[in-house]
């Protein structure tokens, strides 16, 4: 059935609690005249006598407090919706996908999610840690939310998060750069990293190639190789 307001759940619910209509009336903000005109509204479109003269105040029928009984959990309802659809319109609840290269979620930007997953224990957050590239192929498809990502990302709206610094690092003065533990070629992070080494003269052959910042420098340590890493 069509045409039912919660405001006139609101009013017949309310002549079940014993207010008076003035009363009744004052705590919903209309006139006696609005409420009166609303309650008959409803039993005419019902078909049935919802509220009935009781001395001088005005108390349910059967059909009426029946009525009330769904009237008040309907309201229950409908205030929850509202808040629910509150704190997911103001970020307080809802879903969050968010795509990070492995630095950032390890160790960049671990304590920020962390912080974020506790202001917010209503925002169901999920991280996936893949490459920029294949992040950004997420992004352009709509699978993610935000990514955090080596620069560039052309195509994408951007705001610098942190700007780190790589550096060289060797076996001891006096070896020759040979072998290399290096980021995965096709990385954005490896790109950046070959363009700098060749403008400083090196044409680095990688033998081993990781993604992870700790096991690189492992590696390195191990083979007595040279890598480029962040400090």
């Amino acid at each position: 059935m069509s045409g039912i307001s919660l405001q006139q759940l609101r009013y017949v619910f309310a002549i079940g609690g014993g207010s008076t209509f003035s009363e009744i009336a004052t705590d919903l903000d209309v006139t006696q005249s609005a409420l009166s005109q609303g309650i008959s509204r409803l039993e005419q479109l019902l078909g049935a006598k919802l509220v009935e003269p009781f001395g001088r105040r005005r108390r349910l029928t059967a059909a009426g407090e029946r009525f009330a009984l769904y009237a008040g959990r309907v309201l229950e309802e409908s205030e929850k919706m509202l808040e629910a659809i509150g704190e997911h319109r103001e970020g307080r609840s809802g879903r969050l996908r968010v795509g990070m290269v492995d630095a950032a979620a390890l160790y960049l930007f671990d304590r920020s999610i962390a912080k974020f997953h506790a202001g917010n224990p209503n925002v169901e957050m999920s991280v996936v840690v893949d490459s920029s590239a294949a992040l950004l192929e997420r992004l352009a498809r709509f699978r993610d939310e935000i990514a955090v990502v080596v620069s560039p990302a052309p195509g994408f709206d951007t705001i610098d998060l942190r700007s780190e610094t790589l550096h060289l690092y060797g076996p001891g003065t006096g070896v020759e750069p040979a072998s290399w533990v290096l980021y995965p070629s096709g990385s954005h992070t490896r790109e950046l990293i070959d363009d700098g080494l060749r403008t400083a003269g090196f044409r680095p052959r990688s033998i081993i190639e990781s993604d992870n910042p700790a096991i690189q420098r492992q590696l390195a340590l191990l083979t007595g190789s040279w890598t480029v890493l962040p400090p």
